[in-house]
C-alpha cells in the first residue's frame, strides 16, 4: 500500500521545484542534489531520528498529465508491492511516498546505494584496462538473478535492466529504477500490447520487432550487462545506429574473449540467445554449477532466495508461464490515490 503522508508536510520552506536544499518534512533533511531527470530531481536526505540516508526522487506531480499520473502511480505500487516484509537483498527498496503541499511535488523515498552504480565501475576498469576478476562477476551476476527471479516471482517485469540502473552499496549490486517495470497479468491474451521500453542497446529482439514479450527480455538485458561487464564494452556494435540495432534484432554480438571459463561463456550466449524461448530463467541459471560455490559457502545474502521457498506453499505467487505476455496495469486515480490527484 503507498503511503500517502500529505499531512507529515512541515512549513513553508520546503523543497522547491529547483530541488535546492531545505526541509522536505519534519523527518528528513535535504543534503545533495544527485542528479537531474526528465521527471524532476534526485536528492541524497538524511533522515532526522535515525541519521540513515536514502535517495528522494521529487517529481513534479501538480501540473503532469493524468496519463503521466497513471504512470507515476504505477511505479509507485509496483515497488511498494515488492518491498514487502522488507523486500530482497538486491533489489533498492521502496520506503514510502507522499505530496509535499506547497510544490505540488511527489517524493518517493528509497534506500540509498553509496557506491555508485555498475555503468561508473565498468568505466573505472575500462580507463584502467583491467578486467574484473571472474569470480567478482559471478557474485555479481547472481545477486542480479537472485533479484530478477524475485520479481519475475511476483509477475513483474523490470523492463530497463542495464549497468546504469544496477546500483553498488559497498560490493553489493542492486536492481533499481523501476519506472518502466510491468506487473503480468497472469490471464493475458496472445493480443496483449508490446510496447517499446528500455534503453535500445539493452532491449530484446523481439522488442525491436514489436512482438509480444514476457520475463525473458530481462534475461536478454542482463545478458548485455554481464557482457560488459566482462568485456568493458557494449555486446552490440556497428559503424551506425542501423547497424547496431541490425545486430541486435539478430543477436549479432561482438567477439566474447577468449581469458573466460567456457562455462561463463555458455551461460552469457544463452542469455543472448536470439529466440525468446530459447533463454534460460533467472532460476535456471541458478543452478548452474558455476555458481554452487558461491551458494554453499554463504557468500549470497540467505534472504536472496527465500521467495523460493515461500513460493512452495504460494502457488499464486509463481511467475506465469512463458506465454504470459505483457498488458498494461491502469490505476483508478480516484479509487486508488485521492489525496494525489
Amino acid at each position: 500500500m503507498v503511503a500517502v503522508c500529505a499531512s507529515h508536510v512541515h512549513r513553508s520552506n520546503l523543497y522547491s521545484l529547483k530541488g535546492g536544499p531545505g526541509l522536505i518534512y519534519f523527518l528528513y533533511r535535504c543534503t545533495q542534489r544527485l542528479g537531474k531527470g526528465s521527471f524532476g530531481y534526485a536528492s541524497l536526505i538524511l533522515r532526522d531520528d535515525t541519521k540513515e540516508y536514502f535517495v528522494a526522487k521529487l517529481i513534479r506531480y501538480k501540473h503532469i498529465s493524468v496519463k503521466e499520473k497513471e504512470h507515476v502511480l504505477r511505479e509507485i505500487k509496483t515497488m511498494a508491492h515488492i518491498s514487502n516484509e522488507g523486500g530482497h537483498p538486491y533489489l533498492v527498496r521502496f520506503r514510502e511516498s507522499f505530496v509535499v503541499s506547497t510544490s505540488g511535488q511527489l517524493c518517493i523515498v528509497m534506500d540509498y546505494c553509496d557506491s555508485g552504480d555498475m555503468a561508473g565501475l565498468i568505466s573505472a576498469q575500462r580507463k584502467k584496462k583491467a578486467p574484473f576478476s571472474e569470480p567478482q562477476i559471478h557474485l555479481w551476476l547472481l545477486q542480479m538473478l537472485s533479484a530478477a527471479d524475485f520479481l519475475h516471482s511476483h509477475k513483474v517485469i523490470h523492463r530497463d535492466i542495464k549497468p546504469a540502473n544496477v546500483f553498488m552499496h559497498g560490493a553489493v549490486c542492486k536492481l533499481g529504477d523501476l519506472g518502466l517495470s510491468k506487473q503480468v497479468g497472469v490471464a493475458a491474451t496472445k493480443a496483449a500490447k508490446h510496447t517499446q521500453c528500455g534503453s535500445p542497446l539493452y532491449l530484446a529482439p523481439e522488442v525491436h520487432f514489436g512482438q509480444n514479450y514476457g520475463k525473458f527480455v530481462d534475461i536478454w538485458a542482463l545478458g548485455c550487462t554481464l557482457f560488459e561487464v566482462m568485456m568493458l564494452s557494449h555486446a552490440f556494435i556497428g559503424s551506425d545506429t542501423q547497424e547496431v540495432l541490425t545486430n541486435i534484432a539478430w543477436a549479432q554480438h561482438a567477439p566474447i574473449g577468449d581469458s573466460w571459463t567456457p562455462e561463463l561463456v555458455t551461460v552469457l550466449k544463452g542469455m543472448l540467445a536470439l529466440k525468446a524461448e530459447n533463454r534460460p530463467d533467472a532460476l535456471d541459471i541458478i543452478g548452474n554449477s558455476i555458481f554452487r560455490n558461491i551458494i554453499s559457502s554463504g557468500h549470497l545474502h540467505p534472504k536472496a532466495l527465500r521467495h523460493r521457498y515461500a513460493s512452495k506453499s504460494s502457488p499464486t505467487s509463481v511467475f506465469a508461464d512463458a506465454d504470459t505476455m505483457v498488458v498494461e496495469v491502469h490505476v483508478d486515480l480516484n479509487n486508488y490515490a485521492p489525496s494525489l490527484k
